[in-house]
């Protein structure tokens, strides 16, 4: 073989022959070669032409997504960019059955897909990964950093694919799902950009070209673009959603604040829901949850299918199928709650929920779903046929939180208002308290039926008719005052009898079972035989005549009667309650009428008894002369008593030292006589030894001799009419003294009177300032009483017994820092003092002395000297009578005096 060339511009152009050829033949091959250079060169431009045109049509297909991209004014429009993408690849002849886009492919664990087609069907799907080959190749490719990922799959490894992925979206149609499952194979390419993947796919099998996946490439850098654009728009629209969300939310709360009566929840209610509705939560039932433990029900107040109308009904928390469940989660303070309901579970569910509702609603029988946002007090639930997003969620959790501070706003009007209304009742019943403290006759009881009555219309009651009944139980009748039918005043004044008419007995036995308050609802046969016993028996006129069909008695029960009110409808508890109250005051009003009834009869009876009383007051005034001439003989007889008691004990004291003087001058007189002898005997020793023995004498009688005089003057002293001055005195040399002249002065009257008396004394008190003869007096009283209590325990004869007397004195100093005293304290071991006897011993002329030997006004005294020094006077004792119930033996007294240190 002969291979022959002829060379040109692009390469060579040649022939392979049996046989060399003649230089003619290749001449003629080298302008054939020359023709092919033409050729070639045609093709060149040709081609250039074409690729020109190819990036054209490129550039025009990435533009027109462009433009769409900048033509996006809601982020939802992106699922309209993509079918835009697919459109151009199948505009380039690329061979696509679909396009889509991975949104966050990095960020994400599974995988977000918008995806389209040539059906101009946008579908937006959310399945979780799985073990596969495909997958597990895309996520390496994502994991290393790769920006393209390309994968071939046969038909048995597409299928495997397709069986495993729609076990997690089972909702697809069958048909749809038969349509994978019987194409070919599958081809897909996808670029990776930095927040999404776009990739294209086709069901042939057939591995997409270089310059396809290039072109793959160009759009996915455009597409990064509209990404961004979509971010942007997404970003707005969260802030244009958020200001919208404030905007609805300040609206509940701009009305909640200017909520001035607690009535007003339920607009402000129909205002949330309707803020709700208008941000796109579109509920077939909305409901405001508020959970009342103390009554177990949740008080609901519910919207139908949006509308304005606001139906309020209290639920069982128990209620099984929603509120049981509500209420568990609301105490373990969750944050919401969805409760789905299907089959027969909604059928039982929406017959249960339609027996609450006046008017029946026809609810969804295929599926209900409640979405709960709790707050503190409750909840706010929405309920729909389908499921909602979390962002719709979220938005009714917001309104929860606002709603909380509505409640809360309510509770606190709702506290003021009943603040408001206990002061108004308050002021109702202290007007009847006035009234009735202003009764000056017993005729004026209807007037003040009437004020009743006045404030009860002013507190909101509206009655038919108000009356008042004061029962007579010995005649089992009841007088009553009536108002006329629309209550302004007092119309009528009858006595109804109990036995005549079954609903008046029925009055008469709430009353005889001491209840507070009793209903009577009148209808029928009972209604009209009451109507006819008030109309023809009591002449009672009736409003409207007697076509009534319904009457209801209110009663509140008092002492002697009730208060009562009639009404077409039964009244509210508050009504009863307040009826109570009223009652309670006008009890006070009957007693103030029977007083004054008792002060009328004593009236009358008063003037028979005036001639009587002024004869009666001659006489008691002669005898209040005798008497008080008497009293002040028994008071100069106690200070004389107790004088000649001191004067007994002085006199014991001057002899003891009148002795010594006796005794020592008669011993002088003779040693004086000695001295004279031994003088004469010239024995001058001795007679200086007499001398000092005299000197020694004299010195005791010198002694003596004062001790006398100072017992003298201190007599002379008591002795004075006191001048009321106070003085810096030794208490604790007082107390000895009058101690010890007090015993001298017992001993001096009775020979067989023997007692011990003992001292404890604080050395740290000093000098106080008191009155000395007044303060002596009343030691002197308690130091008699006491040796008179042990003189006559011991006349008993006791094993043992050792009548003792002590009297201790003591500094006291409050421990924060008050005014500073002394305490003195005369205690005896005698028999004590009877209860009976202990509580009239500071009472004048009280004693249990035998006749002749007390006044009764020494403890009396006491008590007021000790008082004008602004001190007290205390006991304590335990009487042989207590003790021996105790198991013990008597204890004696303790008579203290607390005065203060001035």
């Amino acid at each position: 073989l002969y291979y022959i060339e002829a060379f040109m511009k692009y390469g060579c152009f040649g022939v392979m022959v049996e046989k060399d050829i003649k230089e003619d033949e290749k001449k003629i091959l080298g302008r054939f070669a020359v023709e092919f250079e033409r050729t070639y060169t045609r093709f060149l431009d040709l081609q250039k032409a074409e690729a020109q045109a190819r990036e054209s049509q490129i550039e025009a297909t990435l533009e027109r997504v462009r433009s769409r991209t900048m033509a996006m004014q809601k982020s939802e429009e992106l699922k309209e960019v993509i079918q835009v993408v697919y459109d151009q690849f199948i505009h380039l002849n690329i061979n696509v059955e679909h396009t889509g886009f991975i949104l966050d492919y990095k960020q994400r664990d599974d995988m977000h897909i918008w995806l389209a087609d040539r059906n101009k069907i946008q579908n937006e799907i959310t399945f979780a990964y799985f073990d596969s080959p495909h997958w597990n190749s895309f996520i390496n490719a994502k994991e290393n950093g790769l920006g393209f990922f390309a994968n071939q799959l046969n038909f048995q490894e597409k299928n495997k694919f397709y069986h495993d992925l729609f076990k997690i979206i089972p909702e697809l149609p069958k048909e749809v799902k038969d349509y994978y499952f019987n194409c070919d194979a599958l081809a897909i390419s996808t670029v990776l950009i930095d927040n999404v993947g776009l990739y294209i796919e086709n069901f042939k099998g057939i591995p997409y070209t270089n310059e396809e996946n290039n072109t793959l490439l160009r759009f996915g850098k455009v597409f990064q673009q509209t990404y961004t654009r979509f971010l942007d728009l997404q970003k707005a629209e969260a802030q244009a959603r958020e200001a919208q969300i404030e905007v609805s939310l300040e609206r509940v709360r701009s009305r909640s604040m200017a909520m001035q009566k607690s009535y007003e929840l339920p607009e402000l209610s129909s205002l949330l829901f309707q803020q709700v509705k208008e941000l796109g939560v579109t509920a077939i039932q909305n409901s405001i949850g508020i959970v009342n433990e103390k009554t177990g029900f949740v008080e609901l107040s519910t919207t139908i299918h949006g509308s304005h109308v606001l139906h309020t009904l209290n639920v069982p928390m128990d209620e099984q199928y929603v509120m049981a469940k509500a209420i568990t989660a609301w105490k373990a303070k969750r944050k919401s709650l969805t409760l789905e309901f299907e089959g027969q579970e909604l059928k039982n569910y929406n017959e249960l929920r339609n027996s609450f509702l006046e008017t029946k609603v026809n609810f969804p029988n295929d599926i209900w779903i409640v979405n709960f946002s709790f707050f503190s007090k409750g909840w706010l639930s929405f309920s729909t046929d389908k499921n909602v997003s979390d962002e719709i969620i979220a938005v009714i959790k917001r309104f929860a939180a606002v709603f909380e501070q509505t409640y809360t706003r309510f509770l606190d009007l709702q506290k003021a208002e009943a603040q408001a209304k206990e002061a108004q009742i308050e002021a109702g019943l202290e007007r009847v308290r006035s009234r009735t403290l202003a009764m000056q006759t017993s005729d004026e009881l209807a007037d003040t039926s009437i004020v009743i009555f006045e404030q009860l219309i002013n507190l909101g009651i509206e009655p038919n008719r108000l009356f008042i009944g004061i029962i007579k139980e010995e005649t089992h009748s009841i007088e009553a005052w009536a108002t006329n039918e629309d209550g302004t005043k007092i119309d009528n004044h009858f006595t109804l009898q109990t036995d005549k008419n079954i609903s008046v007995n029925k009055m008469y036995e709430g009353w005889k079972q001491k209840k507070t308050s009793t209903s009577i609802d009148m209808k029928g046969k009972e209604l009209l035989d009451y109507f006819h016993y008030l109309s023809d028996e009591m002449q009672i006129p009736f409003q409207g005549g007697l076509t009534q069909k319904r009457r209801v008695q209110t009663i509140a029960y008092f002492g002697q009667g009730l208060i009562g009110m009639a009404s077409p409808e039964e009244q509210p508890a508050a009504t009863t309650q307040l009826l109570e109250r009223f009652a309670a005051v006008f009890n006070l009003t009957y007693t103030r009428f029977n007083d004054l009834k008792i002060v009328e009869a004593h009236a009358i009876q008063a003037e028979k008894d005036l001639v009587q009383i002024t004869n009666a007051k001659q006489s008691a005034e002669a005898a209040l002369v005798e008497l008080q001439a008497t009293q002040k003989q028994l008071i100069q007889s106690e200070k004389m008593a107790s004088l000649g008691e001191l004067t007994a004990g002085i006199a014991h004291e001057i002899q003891n030292p009148l002795n010594f003087v006796n005794n020592f001058s008669e011993v002088s007189k003779e040693l004086l006589g000695e001295m004279r002898e031994e003088m004469d005997k010239g024995n001058l020793e001795d007679v200086k030894a007499i001398m000092n023995d005299i000197i020694q004498n004299l010195e005791k009688i010198n002694n003596h001799g004062k001790r006398a005089d100072a017992i003298v003057k201190g007599m002379l002293q008591h002795s004075q009419s006191s001048t009321g001055k106070k003085e810096p005195i030794d208490i604790n040399a007082l107390c000895d003294e009058y101690l010890r002249l007090s015993y001298h002065g017992l001993r001096a009257k009775d020979k067989t009177f023997n007692a011990s008396f003992k001292t404890d004394f604080d050395n740290s008190i000093g000098n106080i300032n008191i009155v000395a003869q007044d303060i002596g007096r009343v030691i002197l009283n308690l130091i008699n009483n006491a040796f008179y209590a042990v003189a006559e325990k011991h006349k008993q004869n006791i094993p043992g017994y050792e009548p003792t007397v002590t009297v201790s004195t003591r500094l006291v100093i409050p421990p924060s820092g008050g005014q500073r005293g002394v305490e003195i304290k005369v205690i005896d071991n005698g028999n004590g003092i009877p209860p009976k006897v202990l509580e009239k011993i500071f009472q004048p002329f009280f004693t249990t002395k035998p006749t002749g030997q007390g006044t009764g006004l020494g403890l009396s005294l006491s008590y007021d000297i000790i008082k004008a020094h602004g001190g007290e006077v205390k006991v304590e004792t335990l009487s042989a009578e207590a003790a021996a119930q105790a198991g013990k033996e008597g204890e004696g007294s303790t008579f203290i005096l607390q005065l203060p240190i001035t």
